[in-house]
């Protein structure tokens, strides 16, 4: 668990508020509450408006030009994952229930094909590939993932007949670093 102490609070705030979108709102309130701003509520109602916002992300609407590739590695860090498939290889999948403008969103600023499906946009082949290229510089948790599907859609274009036993190696190899990160 991570303590912080009022002023490293609000220091991390006045950094931060200006980078989110879905929780902009929550930041800017809580940010008026901790500098004691004139137009900062009491304690018990800040908390209640705070509480009321915590689910309340079907109401905002994200626009792609919203968005930057940090931004979306970020939010694929936390929201995504590479999927792999016995035959075609992998994808990328990037989940938000709370949320379907921001897929949308996300859809448009690549220019994507993608396909979602309820909460989840899913990003195959060339387009997965466009995509993983530009949030891995920006990637943390999942950047390994990304770069394996990169390596993995290397043999794409190679038929099943023609691909050699140790590319047939290399590539299970990489699948089962996913599925094993896939939980991470």
């Amino acid at each position: 668990m991570l303590i912080l102490r009022k002023c490293e609070i609000v220091s991390l705030l006045h950094e931060v508020r200006e980078w989110l979108i879905l929780k902009k709102k929550q930041a800017d309130i809580l940010y008026d509450y901790m500098i004691d701003s004139p137009q900062a509520l009491t304690r018990d109602d800040t908390f209640e408006q705070l509480r009321d916002l915590k689910n309340d992300y079907a109401s905002i609407i994200v626009n792609a030009s919203d968005l930057n590739d940090e931004y979306i590695a970020g939010f694929f860090d936390a929201e995504g994952c590479v999927t792999v498939q016995k035959t075609s290889g992998a994808y990328i999948a990037i989940g938000q229930s709370g949320n379907h403008s921001i897929l949308e969103a996300i859809r448009s600023y690549f220019g994507s094909n993608a396909k979602r499906y309820k909460g989840l946009l899913n990003i195959w082949g060339d387009d997965g590939v466009r995509v993983a290229e530009r949030i891995i510089p920006y990637s943390i948790v999942k950047k390994s993932q990304l770069e394996a599907l990169l390596k993995i859609r290397k043999f794409a274009h190679i038929h099943y007949s023609r691909r050699t036993p140790e590319m047939v190696t290399e590539i299970e190899t990489l699948k089962q670093f996913i599925k094993s990160a896939k939980h991470v």
